[in-house]
């Protein structure tokens, strides 16, 4: 039978108290039938968007339809209805899984696993009363009290209703929770874990959007080759797509190592056809290819997901109430679009209440990686599983970076992600960067070359008490020998305000010398004449390589261009960078260098390759790979990783164990601004009434 007509015959027996019970605060006036009306409206809008959702599931439409109707149904509970009258009440069971048990008393209309699967998702649409599902014991003693409390709620659910809902109860358990079964290994072709994941992600997704009256999805961006030839003809940068654009802009999915220059952000533009989130290593590169992006598919398709997006946000924009409504939107993942971090979407993999919703929307989506190899073996690792397990459930993956870690490629290939970086188009053949090894020189023993007259001087380091250290010496030095050389620093506990600021100075320096940290490494489009780095890791020095002679379509033919400092404080350094990987890192770095000590594209991606490599890092005894294997059998075992919550697992992922604070000197100014945004947002809402 079909959703509608289910649901007008249960209308007969419960639509007059869905209308005369409210499924929010009272002064709402939004009844449980108003509150389902608005989700069926949601559901519609994300068939219309994305039908390909339910195209190879031709009963998912009509199950999600039906938990819809029923997903609010244990707020008819009386202990419930007064607490959103804001009578302190405690409603005892919680009212997703007092839902469920309206679904047992009109089992007549469901197959076994369409029970199943509506329990499932309708109980697991919040995250209260999970606690039950630990063991059978929990679901026994959630059973009995709820008989004990029916009066208290207004029920009079039958024995056979109850037996049906227990048995159910203990279905689940059995199917999804009893030893932790590993998802997306099913039996003999059962995919009833791949449906409820599906269902649950889905009712969640159109809860939360409808509950904050928002779209579950937003209008997707088409003809996007179109605005991607307009974008290059704005900026001048031609009209056509480059040979290796159209060599991979149809393949299926895949990830390809190419050079700076070759067109990578292109690709990423043109390959994707659906729901797209693209996911950088850092908050920073994350704003710039969120800036792109914006010029290219225009900011009302773009949405900018990080801890501190909301911040950048309202630093670059002044319609503060726009910025808000688009952040929410961002939130609930109904962009068309989306720019993140890795730790907002591939924590999930971890299976924390509510991780359906994730990998429901990956499953109709396309997922860009940009620099993977620059992640740690904390990220990567869980970001490889989900790619193989929502891969299943249809995620697309392109993975996009200039070198990539032996051990990387091998689980990529392993997990059915094609690497591609045989194409000559792939490779740059300018000769950019002549590397001089500094054996035992510090950073600060080559503070007096930094005074090169007319060049623009890059110094990166490991650490900001290094950066901060060296920027005061330089300073110094500056005025002592008279250059006047314009002296930067740039490291990531600036304030916002002052790092953007930065940022945009250092993009168009002038006989400068700027100081950093690998906060450059990965997120500023900067080209630089002359690199001085702390020794580091070869993929970090590689990236560090990048921000020098980085635009310029000849040979260099100077000097030395990059000098590799390698006497630093290990008590500091290591801490960052593991040193067996750093010395190994300036062995290969020795041995790949041509005859006049060019360090070429096809050796640089030899060397990442090689080091990242087993039978290297078992070879130095390195921590790269006993980290690796950690959090794999973390992954692998029969048991959910130990954290629970969504924020902490987050936290963990990006390795984040800072607080962001705003100085005290500026508090004054904060108070005045938060009374500014207040009344200005009183005045638009009375206005708008």
């Amino acid at each position: 039978m079909k959703a509608k007509l289910i649901i007008e015959e249960l209308n007969n027996k419960y639509l007059n108290q869905l209308k005369n019970n409210f499924a929010k605060p009272v002064y709402t006036k939004t009844s449980i039938y108003d509150h389902f009306l608005e989700l069926l409206e949601n559901a519609k809008l994300l068939k219309k968007y994305y039908p390909c959702i339910f195209e190879s599931k031709k009963n998912l439409y009509k199950l999600l339809i039906i938990a819809i109707y029923f997903h609010d149904f244990g707020k008819l509970n009386r202990l419930f209805q007064e607490k959103l009258k804001n009578r302190p009440t405690d409603d005892r069971v919680p009212h997703n899984i007092l839902s469920a048990l309206f679904i047992a008393e009109n089992k007549n209309y469901f197959e076994e696993n369409e029970l199943l699967l509506l329990t499932y998702a309708v109980i697991n649409h919040h995250i209260r009363g999970n606690e039950f599902f630990e063991n059978e014991l929990g679901i026994k003693s959630l059973t009995n009290l709820i008989k004990e409390n029916q009066d208290s709620f207004g029920f009079d659910f039958s024995e056979e209703t109850m037996h049906i809902f227990h048995k159910t109860c203990l279905n689940i358990y059995n199917s999804f929770y009893y030893k932790k079964k590993p998802f997306f290994v099913p039996e003999r072709g059962n995919t009833i874990q791949f449906d409820a994941i599906l269902l649950t992600g889905l009712l969640i997704r159109i809860d939360h959007s409808s509950s904050g009256f928002l779209d579950t999805e937003k209008e997707p961006v088409y003809e996007r080759e179109k605005k991607f030839i307009s974008y290059l003809k704005k900026i001048n940068k031609g009209n056509s797509l480059k040979n290796f654009q159209n060599y991979y802009k149809n393949k299926e999915q895949f990830a390809v190592v190419a050079d700076t220059g070759t067109g990578k952000t292109g690709l990423s533009a043109i390959w994707s056809k659906r729901k797209t989130f693209y996911i950088l290593p850092t908050r920073t590169s994350d704003n710039a290819m969120f800036s792109t992006y914006c010029d290219i598919f225009g900011s009302e398709n773009i949405g900018l997901l990080h801890s501190s997006a909301l911040f950048y946000l309202f630093t670059n924009n002044y319609d503060d109430f726009n910025i808000i409504k688009n952040y929410d939107e961002t939130k609930a993942l109904s962009k068309p679009i989306t720019v993140t971090t890795a730790d907002q979407l591939f924590s999930a993999v971890f299976k924390y209440p509510g991780y359906e919703k994730i990998y429901a929307t990956l499953s109709y989506s396309d997922v860009i990686i940009d620099e993977i190899q620059s992640f740690s073996p904390r990220q990567i690792v869980p970001i490889l599983k989900q790619i193989e397990e929502t891969k299943k459930l249809g995620a697309r993956y392109l993975i996009i970076t200039a070198t990539l870690p032996e051990i990387i490629r091998e689980k990529l290939e392993k997990i059915g992600i094609e690497v591609e970086n045989k194409e000559s188009s792939t490779l740059d053949t300018v000769k950019r960067h002549k590397v001089k090894i500094e054996e035992d020189k510090s950073i600060y023993n080559l503070i007096n070359n930094f005074f090169i007259k007319d060049k623009n001087i890059l110094v990166v380091v490991n650490n900001i008490s290094t950066a901060q250290n060296l920027y005061k010496l330089v300073q110094d030095k500056n005025k002592e020998i008279k250059t006047k050389k314009n002296i930067k620093l740039l490291h990531s506990r600036f304030c916002l305000k002052d790092r953007l600021e930065t940022e945009e100075q250092i993009k168009q320096p002038n006989n400068s010398i700027t100081i950093c940290t690998q906060i450059v490494e990965v997120s500023l489009d900067i080209d630089y004449d002359i690199l001085f780095t702390e020794i580091a890791t070869v993929d970090s020095l590689i990236q560090r390589f990048g921000r020098i002679w980085r635009k310029r379509n000849h040979n260099y033919s100077g000097n030395y261009n990059i000098h590799i400092a390698c006497n630093v404080d290990e008590k500091i350094v290591d801490f960052v960078y593991e040193k067996s990987l750093r010395d190994k890192s300036i062995e290969l770095i020795k041995n790949h260098l041509s005859y006049d000590n060019f360090l070429l594209s096809r050796e640089k991606r030899k060397i990442v390759e090689k080091l990242y490599s087993t039978d290297t890092l078992k070879e130095i005894n390195s921590n790269y790979l006993k980290e690796w294997n950690e959090i794999e059998n973390i992954l692998n075992s029969d048991f959910n990783f130990l954290l629970k919550n969504k924020n902490e697992i987050q936290r963990i992922f990006r390795e984040v164990f800072t607080i962001d604070v705003i100085p005290a000197m500026f508090k004054n100014k904060i108070k005045k601004l938060l009374n500014s945004f207040c009344n200005k947002n009183l005045k638009r809402i009375e206005k708008n009434k």
